[in-house]
C-alpha cells in the first residue's frame, strides 16, 4: 500500500508558497483599488458603477484572501505532518536494523 500512496512534501511546500504569493497579490490589488473613489473615473453613472464594483470587489477579495490564507495553513500543516511521519518511520526502521 505504501508504494501506491506517496506525498511529495517539496511540492506541498511549493504549493503553499504559491498560495502565499496569491494571498499577497490579492491584498495588494484590494489595497490599490481601495483608493479609487467616485468622481475620479468619468460620468456619474460610470462612477457609481465603479464605486459599487469597488465595494463588492473589496469585500470579495478580502473573503477570498482569508480562505486562501486558511488553505495555506492547512497545506503547510499537512506537509509538516507527513514529514514527521516519514521521520518516525525512518527512525523505526533504523531501530529495527532495517534499511530505509
Amino acid at each position: 500500500m505504501g508504494q501506491q500512496f506517496k506525498v511529495d512534501t517539496d511540492q506541498l511546500t511549493q504549493f503553499g508558497n504559491s498560495l502565499t504569493h496569491a494571498h499577497t497579490a490579492l491584498n495588494e490589488a484590494r489595497e490599490a483599488l481601495a483608493h479609487v473613489r467616485t468622481g475620479q473615473i468619468g460620468t456619474k453613472e460610470l462612477d457609481e458603477a465603479c464605486d459599487n464594483f469597488n465595494m463588492r470587489w473589496h469585500y470579495g477579495a478580502k473573503e477570498l484572501g482569508e480562505r486562501v490564507k486558511e488553505i495555506t495553513k492547512g497545506v503547510m500543516a499537512n506537509r509538516d505532518n507527513y514529514q514527521e511521519i516519514e521521520k518516525a518511520l525512518d527512525a523505526a526502521f533504523k531501530k529495527q536494523g532495517g534499511a530505509h
